[in-house]
Order: structure tokens, then C-alpha cells, then sequence
């Protein structure tokens, strides 16, 4: 008999199956692609149905045998059966017979039938099917289809590739790229930018491309890939801070990219290192409590190192720290017994808020007793209007430290050591400003005392008491004579002569550098 093309129904053929030459199937069952129970009047009156309706394929069925209940669904009695009314003529390689209690489709698409579940004998019935390959995103795939197209062709498990896919710049075959979120194209990586691989999608490119154009062969994101060059077999690989590149030593930032197998290629499979190391730049310092420095940096101990092992951090100290032997080496910076200051200049300014007397309130200081405004410290004051009434714009004052946001001023460092300060008279008007400039350090200066001798100048200005004693002869007045009278003073001294200790409470720990 002929199976003609139908919307997808299943069918279970009963009693002894049906022959090629027969125009009915004896029907066991009727059910959707689901296997619920159909109902005739899903296909109109009872003993008669259409599928596929008013289309140009429309194809008919007839019931034998069927009763409708009341509830909708059908009851088989005696022998049912179902017909098959077309206009079109049946082809004679269409023909097949169909074995009893067997299940088989009605299809209007050929690899539906082909592929339907897993129902048995639903090959028999399309062994003379061509089936095509699927076009549409909702077309039915065979296995044989879906092994033949997987990864560009037969299944492997050495390497996840993706095709079709749009460089943003030009790329060339074994360049390193990253998906873009922006945009998603990708981009050549570069291990000294953060923003081409951290938390980011990284590949290989396998082709060649141009910005917006599509990545000859696709890129790969893992696996055996053999699209690099000039590789040294057994040797691992890092992003280069080239765009694009490889480098048997890491950048600036390690980002681990896999294994070579050969010269041409890598078991590709990009990592960075953990976060403790990884985002520490080459150059940067910091304390260690051990006594030797970890791998991937050295001691602070100003040694000299080779230019070429340590190129990367030669190039960010050149011989700022010293020259070494002014070829081959250069030095680390030399931070023993030494603590780091912050390099440049700068500046403090208060800001003029009220005034009572001769005392000064301002804004623009923490309110702590260690900051910046001491006694003795020198600022220039400066008004935008009229000054302060004893005070003259764009002038250098002494600072008298009367508390956290308040001072009075002098006009010499002795009297503000002394505490004479200037008599204010009036608040001034506009914007006036009082500015602290602390010394410019430059990068690699190194200066400061451990203990000070004061000399006679640093000491403050001042004056010793000590004890007078006269003694002498004279005549009483009656007759004539001479009178002697002596003096002698008495000043003690103090003093043992040593340094002044300058040191802050401290804690002996090793500095390092990121190499």
C-alpha cells in the first residue's frame, strides 16, 4: 500500500498488518506524536476526516469501524480500519507492506519520518525515502547529519572550534584574541592590558581577518591547536605584551596560554596565575615577612642583577637604582634600613573660616592632633580680597599650633618657637588660603638621619641666670684712701654632648620587587 504525506500522526497497525497492494490499515490504535489517545472529531465528523486542510497537499482519511464518544474520544469496534483517499497517483517504489502491531508515521516531512523516536520498524517504512539535509533552524537532523557538520566535520575531542566568527581589528593565523563584550568581535590580547584577557573569553585565531570581516577557519578556545610557528617543543607559553603574541617568558601580567607539542603546536589552554600574584606589576614593592624573596621577585637589598634575566624589570628601572658594572647589570633598589617615601611635591592648604583674637580657625585639615599644621611649620598666606588685619597677602608665616584646626602666626621661626605671635586686627575678606609645601622628593633620592647632632643655630634662642658676688676695701670717708670692688659670676652648664635619636618605633622586615 501507499503511505501518503500527511500531517504527523501515529497509526498502529493491527490484526495481520497490511499489504503493499492494500487501500486500508487495520487500525489498533490512533494517537499524536506524543502518544495521547486522538479523538475522530479532531479531524472532523465520525467514519470521515481531513489533514492538512485546504492546502494544496491535502490529503483525506477515512474510519471504519470507530465510534465517537460522547466525551470526544474513539472507541474501536469490530475491525477498524483507516483509508487513505488522495489525488495524487502512488508511486510504485512507495509501495511496502507493514507488519501487524507495529507502529508507523504519517508524515508531511520526510526526516521526521526518518528520525521519529525511537519506534521500531520506522525504518522499514522509509527505506525508500531520500532524506534532506536540514536547512531551516526547526528542520529535523539525522545522527549521520549532525557527526558529518560537528567541529567542521567528523567528531574529535582534541579541540573546541568556532566558526563564522568577526575579527575587530586585523588578526593573523595563531594570534591570540579575546571576545570583546562590547561588540563581540574579537581582539588581539596583550598580557600588560587587563582589559584584553581578565574575566575575559580567550582564543586562537586560526586565519587571517580584517575588522568586521569573518576569521578564516574560525578560533579556537582549547585544545591541540598547530596554527603558531617557531614553537620549542616541551616549553610552556605565555601572552606576550605584543598584541597577539606568544613568549616563552610571561609579561607583564602571567597569563599562562599551554604546552607546545612541536614547533607548530600548543595544548592550548590559557590561565593566569592566582590573584596574589598575578595583578602585582613588574616594579612594584612591598613588605615580606620571609627571610628569602619568592619566586617571581627579589629582595630590596641593592644588589646588582643581569639586564638580560631580568629584562623586563630592567626596562621599567633602567639604572634609576644603580648601573651595576654599567653593562651586563643594573641595581635592585636598596631599601635595607631604610623606610619609602612617596616621590613629587606637595601640598596642604586651610581655608580661612573665622577668627577669634589672634587665633585662626580653618577648614580643610583632618581634625587629629598629627596633622600637618605644627608648630614652627612655615605657610604662605594668600587672599583673594582684603587681608587680614596684620597680615600681608602672598607672605610666608610661622605656624603657632593653638589646636587641631586652629593656629596663631608668627613672623620668624624663633618667635614661633618662642610664641610671639602677630596681633590680628580684622577677618580680611574673599577666599584666603594658608598653604604648607612639603620638600620634593625625585625618584631613587635617598636622605634622612638615623640620630641628629644639633648644632648651636638649631638650638632655640635663649639666656642663662647665674649668681653675682661683689667684694672689696674702702675708706671710711675721714681721710684719704683707695676703694677696690670685685665681681664674680656663677653659670652652671648641662649637657652630654650625644646625637639626637630620631627613629620612630619600627619593626625589621624584608622589602621585595616584582621582577
Amino acid at each position: 500500500m501507499t503511505v501518503l504525506s500527511c500531517q504527523s500522526q501515529t497509526f498502529q497497525v493491527g490484526g495481520n498488518g497490511a499489504a503493499a497492494t492494500s487501500t486500508t490499515l487495520p487500525l489498533q490504535s490512533f494517537k499524536d506524536i506524543l502518544g495521547v489517545n486522538l479523538a475522530i472529531a479532531s479531524f472532523g465528523a465520525v467514519g470521515y476526516g481531513t489533514i492538512e486542510p485546504n492546502t494544496s497537499h491535502e490529503d483525506s482519511i477515512t474510519f471504519t469501524g470507530i465510534t465517537q464518544n460522547a466525551d470526544g474520544s474513539a472507541t474501536l469496534t469490530g475491525v477498524a480500519s483507516v483509508g487513505f483517499i488522495s489525488p495524487y497517483t502512488a508511486s510504485a517504489g512507495l509501495r511496502v507492506s507493514h507488519a501487524g502491531s507495529v507502529p508507523f508515521i504519517i508524515s508531511n516531512t520526510a526526516a521526521y519520518q526518518a528520525t521519529f523516536a525511537n519506534k521500531q520498524n520506522v525504518e522499514a517504512i522509509t527505506t525508500n525515502w531520500t532524506v534532506p539535509d536540514p536547512v531551516g533552524n526547526t528542520d529535523i537532523a539525522n545522527k549521520q547529519y549532525v557527526l558529518s557538520v560537528a567541529t567542521g566535520g567528523a567528531v574529535t575531542t582534541d579541540k573546541v572550534i568556532i566558526t563564522a566568527q568577526l575579527a575587530g581589528e586585523t588578526v593573523a593565523a595563531g594570534n591570540i584574541v579575546y571576545l570583546k563584550l562590547a561588540d563581540q568581535r574579537w581582539w588581539k590580547a596583550d598580557a600588560d592590558l587587563t582589559t584584553t584577557f581578565d574575566g575575559l573569553q580567550l582564543g586562537v585565531a586560526l586565519g587571517a581577518g580584517t575588522a568586521g570581516n569573518a576569521i578564516t577557519g574560525g578560533v579556537q578556545l582549547g585544545g591541540l591547536c598547530t596554527a603558531f610557528t617557531g614553537l620549542t617543543a616541551g616549553s610552556k607559553y605565555y601572552l606576550s605584551n605584543t598584541a597577539g603574541g606568544v613568549s616563552a617568558t610571561a609579561g607583564t601580567y602571567t597569563v599562562q596560554l599551554g604546552t607546545s607539542e612541536s614547533t607548530t603546536a600548543m595544548v592550548f589552554n590559557p590561565q593566569t596565575i592566582p590573584s596574589s600574584v598575578q595583578y602585582v606589576p613588574t616594579g612594584a614593592i612591598m613588605p615580606f615577612a620571609g627571610s628569602s624573596a619568592p619566586t617571581n621577585f627579589l629582595l630590596c637589598d641593592g644588589s646588582a642583577v643581569s639586564r638580560t634575566t631580568y629584562a623586563t624589570l630592567f626596562a621599567t628601572l633602567s639604572t634609576t637604582y644603580g648601573s651595576g658594572n654599567g653593562s651586563t647589570t643594573f641595581n635592585v633598589p636598596d631599601l635595607r634600613a631604610r623606610t619609602p617615601i612617596g616621590i613629587g611635591a606637595v601640598t596642604k592648604v586651610a581655608t580661612f573660616a573665622s577668627r577669634s583674637s589672634n587665633v585662626i580657625t580653618v577648614t580643610g585639615l583632618s581634625d587629629t592632633a598629627s596633622n600637618e599644621f605644627q608648630t614652627g611649620q612655615k605657610v604662605n598666606y594668600v587672599t583673594s580680597a582684603g587681608a587680614i588685619g596684620g597680615l600681608t597677602t602672598a607672605t610666608d608665616y610661622y605656624v603657632v599650633r593653638t589646636g587641631n584646626l586652629t593656629f596663631s602666626l608668627a613672623t620668624s621661626l624663633a618667635n614661633a618657637q618662642n610664641g610671639t605671635v602677630i596681633t590680628l586686627s580684622s577677618d580680611g575678606s574673599g577666599t584666603q588660603t594658608f598653604t604648607l609645601t612639603l620638600s620634593t622628593r625625585t625618584l631613587g633620592e635617598t636622605g634622612g638621619e638615623e640620630t641628629h647632632a644639633m648644632s648651636n643655630t638649631e638650638l632655640l634662642a635663649h639666656a642663662h641666670s647665674g649668681t653675682f658676688i661683689t667684694s672689696g676695701s674702702s675708706n671710711n670717708g675721714f681721710a684719704s684712701g683707695s676703694s677696690t670692688n670685685t665681681s664674680t659670676a656663677s653659670v652652671g652648664s648641662v649637657g652630654g654632648n650625644q646625637a639626637m635619636q630620631n627613629m620612630q618605633p619600627f619593626l625589621g622586615i624584608n622589602y621585595i620587587i616584582r621582577t
